[in-house]
Order: C-alpha cells, then structure tokens, then sequence
C-alpha cells in the first residue's frame, strides 16, 4: 500500500512538473491542450482535468497566468521596450488585446503597472 501511494505523489508531481515546463517553455507561442496531451500520454479530456488537478487552474487560466508574469517582468526590467514588443514576447499576437488582459488580470493597464513599479 504505501509504495502504490508514494508512487502516486511522485507520478504526480512529475506530472505536475511536465504541465508547468510545457507551459514556462511554450507560453510565448500559440499552443493547445492537446499538445500538452501528447506529451502526458492521456486524452484530451484527461489532459484538461490533470491540469486542474495539478495547478488548481484550467490549461487556458495557467497559459494566461504565465504570460501576465512575463509581461510583468519585462515591463520592469525594460521600461522602454514599445508594449507591441512586450505583447509579442509574452504570446500576444494582438496589443490591444493584451492591454485589456493585463488590464483586467492586474486591475492597471501595463504602462501604470510599469509606473508604479518603478516608484
């Protein structure tokens, strides 16, 4: 019993591991769940349920949390990198629609993010 269990945790912080490094490593491109699906070995549907099940979070919310971390860092590191350029390094094909998501996911646009950042 107790070797199936530990079994079971390492698997699953394996597991969890594989999800968060595909995401790090791809989040700058388009990717879909069933990419990551491929690499896990397991359906798509499957797929969709580990992910929650390892970062508490949809594949979709966790690819969205790691580009805002992105864009949140190169807006502090690089203050004056044109936000187009910042957009497209965290995975954004569109600049408006980055501002709106880094709007809503941090409740500042990115330019007074990187203001109050600096201050």
């Amino acid at each position: 019993d107790r070797l199936g269990e530990m079994t079971e945790q390492e698997s699953s912080g394996s597991r969890e591991q594989i999800i968060k490094k595909f995401i790090i490593d791809n989040s700058h491109r388009a990717l879909s769940l069933a990419e990551l699906a491929e690499i896990l070995h397991l359906s798509l549907s499957r797929t969709g349920h580990a992910v929650r099940e390892e970062l508490g979070m949809t594949f979709h919310e966790a690819v969205m949390c790691e580009r805002m971390n992105r864009a949140a860092n190169l807006l502090t590191a690089h203050y004056k990198l044109p936000l187009a350029e910042i957009a497209a390094i965290a995975g954004f094909r569109d600049t408006h629609y980055f501002i709106r998501c880094f709007t809503r996911h941090f409740g500042v646009p990115p330019r007074a993010y990187q203001k109050k950042t600096r201050e």
